[in-house]
């Protein structure tokens, strides 16, 4: 449905206190607001691109893996404007070595590699080793 001028007028002001606020945000508001971003609507239009370049800002260390899956998720469905940030992330995760990551977590980042056409043969064959020898039931 088409929104008002005031409705208008209104999500344009939310979305330029949310883009001068989201430094502040905790690591799991940035994943969830992310994975909002991810979906049509103002939050993607209005926010998106700096929601994504939040991702370079922060030390992505300190995320969970919870965090990290949902963020590599999300990037992955916004698409081409999102792929290097998204490299970022399996970066992070290489690191991690999947470390406390479960099955479901190792399948999330696969998917959200292949999904954008990400190339991290370091972290593919990481993860598809690992998925390989795990007890997929749990996916079903």
């Amino acid at each position: 449905s088409k929104m008002s001028l005031l409705e208008e007028m209104a999500a344009d002001v939310l979305a330029e206190e949310v883009v001068r606020r989201l430094p502040e945000f905790f690591d799991k508001d940035l994943s969830l607001f992310l994975l909002a971003c991810s979906r049509p609507g103002w939050a993607a239009e209005r926010c998106g691109l700096a929601a994504i370049a939040q991702v370079q800002e922060r030390d992505l260390s300190r995320f969970s893996v919870q965090d990290l899956c949902m963020i590599a998720q999300a990037l992955a469905k916004i698409g081409p404007k999102a792929k290097a940030h998204l490299c970022v992330v399996a970066d992070e995760v290489f690191g991690r070595q999947t470390s406390g990551f479960t099955t479901a977590d190792k399948a999330v980042v696969l998917w959200a590699l292949a999904k954008a056409k990400v190339a991290h043969l370091g972290l593919t064959r990481l993860l598809v080793r690992s998925l390989a020898v795990e007890d997929c039931q749990a996916l079903a």
